[in-house]
Order: C-alpha cells, then sequence, then structure tokens
C-alpha cells in the first residue's frame, strides 16, 4: 500500500505538506503543471509492489529527459509567437518556466525519470505444495 499522508486534514493540505518537501521544481510542478497529480517515489513504488511484484531492474534516465528539457523549451522559444496567439502569454510563460525548471532539476538529480521492469511474482493462491 503507498504511504497515507495525515489522517486528517483534507487532500489539499496533505498534497502542500507533501509537494513540500519536493523541493522548489517540485512545488512549481504541482502547482501550475499537473495541479491533479501526485507522482510517487521510487521507495513509494517498492513499497507498492512488495509482495505483487519482483522488481527486476531500475534504470534512472534524467540526463535524457534534461536534453529533452532544453530541446522542448528552444523550440518553444523559437516559436513563441505562435505559441502566444494559441495559447495566451501567461500559458507559455509558464510553460517556457516549467521547460527551464524541470531541465535544472534533472541536472541536480532532485528530478528523475525512473524506468522500472517488475516481475509479477506467484499468487500464492495458486501454490502447490511439491
Amino acid at each position: 500500500m503507498i504511504e497515507s499522508y495525515g489522517a486528517v486534514g483534507t487532500w489539499s493540505d496533505q498534497l502542500s505538506t507533501r509537494t513540500s518537501t519536493r523541493g522548489v521544481e517540485g512545488q512549481f510542478v504541482a502547482e501550475n503543471i499537473f495541479p491533479e497529480s501526485d507522482l510517487p517515489r521510487l521507495g513509494e513504488i517498492a513499497d507498492a509492489s512488495e509482495g505483487i511484484f519482483e522488481i527486476v531492474s531500475v534504470r534512472n534516465d534524467r540526463a535524457d529527459y534534461k536534453r529533452t528539457n532544453h530541446e522542448f523549451r528552444d523550440r518553444l522559444r523559437k516559436n513563441w509567437d505562435a505559441a502566444v496567439s494559441l495559447a495566451g502569454e501567461e500559458t507559455v510563460r509558464t510553460f517556457d518556466k516549467y521547460f527551464r525548471v524541470s531541465a535544472a532539476g534533472f541536472s541536480r538529480g532532485t528530478t528523475n525519470l525512473y524506468r522500472i521492469t517488475f516481475r509479477r511474482l506467484a499468487d500464492p493462491r495458486f501454490d502447490i505444495a511439491l
């Protein structure tokens, strides 16, 4: 089971407590880009999979996503006027900041992109005594 973040209080209170421990990048992304999302940490994924899946491998591709965010930002800046006409100045500025902040987080290692391979464990209900 994924850890609960407080038994008392509203979801926004719990999210506020949780995102404040994730640093500037996490706070900005949680509030401005994905306000209804709360991505789990690696340890939470491992805890939630325990007894159901075996973790076979874990790879962190944060350097790849740092480059991806730089590319997204470069393309946004090259097409700034077109983006503003489609989405508005505020939205374009928010995503420009998102790509910058996100790339910085991947660069520092405060944001990660884990690729996890799982193997389903045998269902104990169907174990046969040998």
